[in-house]
């Protein structure tokens, strides 16, 4: 399972955490059938944030 919070259509937000976003990716890219990381990144804007 993906650490992400959708706030927004087309809005993804990882918290500070570079493998759960390759994860989310390949997740995502499985369940909404996208072909490539290009096609991902045309529909999707990623956000990642800091947490002190």
């Amino acid at each position: 399972m993906c650490e992400v919070i959708k706030p927004k259509p087309n809005e993804i937000i990882i918290f500070n955490n570079f493998r759960a976003l390759e994860e989310c990716i390949a997740e995502i890219q499985e369940n909404e059938n996208i072909q490539s990381e290009r096609e991902f990144f045309k529909s999707y804007r990623i956000k990642i944030m800091k947490l002190d």
